[in-house]
């Protein structure tokens, strides 16, 4: 995987087919399910929709390692795609508590850069899902920006060229807010890295999961406030 964003979005998809195996098809291997998946995942380099190719794969995984001879593919998919939704769901929700927890640990472990980068996975995790939903692109974290400031200004998507700054003059209080408290989170690793936090680790720790909450909490909200036009 090239990016952090890759790596989530794999490690959720690994974690829905295990889920899958156990709770809805208990006859279908994991390790089989595995191996079709990666036969398929990553789909493509440089892919800014990294969290659908992942679904897809995922989802094509599931209808491979069935392989009911009696049912056309179509069919096949249609079966398969509301277990696969449901489960991707529930792993997203999970994965950005586990994020939370293990970094956690890494802050008293006195692993303060890798805690703050935990949380911007708990921060991409969050915001890639969200697009999902809207077929917007977030596999790189300038995509994540136009992310936060289309739920900002209202549910439009900017444009790749388009100026970020002009655009939020156009945006809510929250959605200021909320591309606020995403600059912060995704910057906090950054700021360990160069020591701008000298001695001040629970500076670090407080600030790290303040930003990262916000920014989960906030864009939920707005999401969940504006209709989804893919």
């Amino acid at each position: 995987m090239k990016t952090r964003m890759e790596r989530v979005t794999q490690e959720i998809a690994l974690k829905v087919l295990r889920n899958i195996s156990i709770v809805v098809e208990p006859s279908l291997s994991a390790e089989r399910l595995e191996e079709n998946f990666y036969d398929r995942w990553p789909c493509c380099e440089g892919s800014r929709t990294p969290m659908i190719d992942a679904m897809d794969a995922a989802l094509k995984a599931a209808i491979t390692t069935k392989d009911r001879a009696n049912m056309g593919w179509d069919q096949e998919i249609e079966t398969w795609k509301t277990p696969i939704a449901d489960a991707w769901d529930r792993v997203v929700n999970d994965t950005v508590m586990d994020y939370f927890a293990n970094a956690e640990r890494n802050f008293d472990q006195q692993e303060h850069l890798e805690g703050a980068e935990t949380l911007t996975d708990a921060v991409r995790v969050a915001l890639g899902y969200i697009a999902v939903a809207r077929g917007w692109p977030h596999g790189t974290d300038d995509d994540l920006y136009r992310v936060a400031v289309a739920l900002a200004t209202g549910g439009r998507l900017p444009g790749d060229d388009e100026n970020l700054y002009l655009l939020l003059e156009q945006a809510t209080e929250e959605g200021m807010d909320l591309c606020g408290a995403l600059g912060a989170s995704m910057g906090r690793p950054d700021s360990v890295k160069y020591g701008l936090y000298g001695d001040s680790h629970d500076d670090v720790k407080d600030d790290a999961k303040l930003f990262a909450r916000m920014t989960i909490d906030m864009a939920k909200r707005l999401a969940e406030e504006q209709a989804v036009t893919p």
